[in-house]
């Protein structure tokens, strides 16, 4: 997840350095450290450093199922997210949507499926790349953007999804409202950007 701070976690780049990211979040996180940002770069390159030697030592290997149960033990409770069921829902409407099937074989596999949407709320516009693999948690890349101040800063805007009762997953924004979160399996989810400072929120049905 991207934090207040403006940078990717190091899950994410750990993630980045094994290959182990959908295309579209590689790119977007490839992007930042283009831009010039030290601090991750230092993280890729120590990351990159610990890849390297645990190639070199595949005996040490963690197993799956200690890696899964240790990410369980020190993941952080979903958060409730009725507080921000208060502020003014902005009505959001899809102008945009392209699925991936255009992309060169191989690119994804047969049992992905990849969409772009756009969607506009109020002054706001919202991209969002999609990559849901079947029965699997996926990734959502995407910014949001107010189309009619550009000097609105947009860096933390909280961004949940969320399903009846309860948020799953929330990371927040960038400095150029830019993020990345986890695609849930739920049948049933929204994801949510919360607008604090301004009473608002605007709701995106997932899952469709």
């Amino acid at each position: 997840m991207i934090g207040p701070d403006e940078h990717y976690t190091d899950e994410l780049w750990s993630d980045f350095v094994r290959k182990a990211l959908a295309p579209g979040a590689e790119v977007a996180m490839r992007a930042h450290l283009l831009a010039g940002c030290s601090r991750c770069d230092k993280t890729v390159e120590l990351l990159t450093h610990v890849a390297q030697f645990a190639a070199a030592e595949p005996s040490r290997a963690v197993p799956p199922n200690l890696a899964a149960a240790a990410l369980r033990l020190f993941q952080s409770a979903p958060a409730a997210s009725s507080w921000a069921e208060k502020l003014q829902n902005i009505a959001a409407a899809l102008i945009w949507d392209q699925q991936a099937e255009f992309l060169p074989q191989g690119v994804r596999s047969s049992a992905q499926t990849g969409q772009r949407v756009v969607y506009r709320a109020g002054d706001y516009s919202v991209d969002l790349n999609l990559e849901r693999p079947p029965g699997e948690p996926g990734e959502i890349v995407g910014q949001i953007s107010n189309e009619l101040d550009r000097q609105q800063a947009m860096d933390g805007i909280l961004v949940q999804v969320v399903s009846p009762g309860r948020t799953l997953v929330e990371t927040a924004t960038n400095r150029f409202g830019e993020f990345i979160i986890e695609y849930p399996v739920a049948k049933t989810a929204i994801l949510r950007f919360v607008l604090q400072e301004k009473g608002q929120r605007v709701d995106l049905p997932l899952n469709e």
